[in-house]
């Protein structure tokens, strides 16, 4: 059911445990694959913090086959959000897997497109895999969001600075990334 969440929604338990098992090992299994997140600029002592991701683009380029549960997640979210035309698929990355840490977190920024999507803003929807053992929450225009695992929140990525509070503990903190490219003229329709 979605909820409100600080400046944006979600929707509590939108994976089942059993996806979730079956995510979190997919996501450990690709960890050969993954590069080593930077910090967007923002501080780069930051950069030695174990996050690292990759990107749907990424695995396919190089022949790796991508979950079909990734690809139904994908769906689902399409069909519950209506993400149709002319809203697009994010065509630089695709979608992206992530996981940090230990002391680690991901830094307030904020995505940018490429000039050939000017006209456009990244909306990103976020599937939380699992949770350190403390920390690790999405921190959205300066507000800490009560989401947790198995959760799926939106993220207005181009126009909202958004993060992760500190991982604590021994447990990381897995996510999936959806994005999508929403015409801003979309964002003047009353």
């Amino acid at each position: 059911m979605k909820r409100l969440v600080g400046k944006t929604y979600c929707y509590d338990e939108f994976i089942t445990t059993e996806e979730q098992r079956e995510l979190r090992h997919y996501i450990l299994s690709l960890q050969d694959f993954m590069g080593h997140a930077k910090s967007n600029g923002y501080k780069p002592e930051y950069d030695i913090l174990v996050r690292q991701s990759t990107s749907t683009t990424y695995l396919e380029k190089y022949g790796i086959t991508v979950h079909p549960l990734l690809i139904d997640i994908r769906n689902r979210i399409i069909k519950l959000e209506e993400l149709y035309e002319p809203i697009i698929h994010d065509p630089r990355l695709g979608d992206w897997v992530g996981m940090t840490d230990e002391d680690a977190f991901v830094e307030p920024h904020t995505d940018l497109t490429t000039d050939e999507y000017s006209d456009y803003n990244i909306r990103r929807y976020n599937v939380i895999v699992s949770m350190p053992n403390e920390g690790g929450q999405p921190i959205y225009d300066d507000e800490i969001l009560d989401v947790g695992e198995r959760a799926l929140w939106m993220c207005e990525a181009s126009l909202v600075k958004h993060a992760s509070v500190i991982n604590q503990g021994s447990r990381m903190r897995l996510n999936i990334s959806y994005g999508f490219y929403v015409p801003k003229s979309l964002y003047n329709v009353n």
